[in-house]
């Protein structure tokens, strides 16, 4: 097991590493990388998310207390939400590590995502993501 997460943990950046940032006439984000700054260092959270239209699609990657609880998916779309306000979705999030959904809504801005995930064990207030630079 300790294993398979160092493994993991080194494979993670260079597989986020891969994509960058593109975006349409309108200056909105159609593809972005979006990270988690945390202020003890023991948790690594990435979103990957695609805007089209009116909806949003993508993927988590969260690690928790420096690899001792991985919620990461394998599947395409681990998020999935519609526009409620201009710069606010609301919709669903698969967790691959209790296979549950929860509902979520998240508010977007040019610099920064305010993520909230209702009844997920290991977030308790919304997480605050910025762009990352690859």
């Amino acid at each position: 097991m300790i294993r398979l997460a160092q493994i993991f943990i080194l494979t993670v950046p260079f597989i986020f590493a891969c994509s960058k940032k593109k975006e349409t006439n309108k200056g909105e984000f159609v593809h972005q990388k979006w990270i988690y700054i945390s202020n003890n260092e023991r948790n690594d959270l990435t979103l990957d998310l695609e805007f089209k239209e009116d909806s949003v699609f993508g993927s988590h990657c969260f690690v928790f207390q420096t690899g001792t609880t991985i919620d990461c998916t394998e599947k395409p779309y681990s998020i999935r939400g519609s526009k409620i306000a201009p710069s606010t979705f609301r919709g669903i999030f698969t967790s691959d590590y209790s296979m549950t959904n929860h509902d979520i809504i998240f508010t977007i801005d040019t610099n920064e995502i305010s993520l909230e995930i209702s009844n997920y064990d290991f977030v308790s207030k919304p997480i605050k993501f910025i762009p990352r630079d690859d």
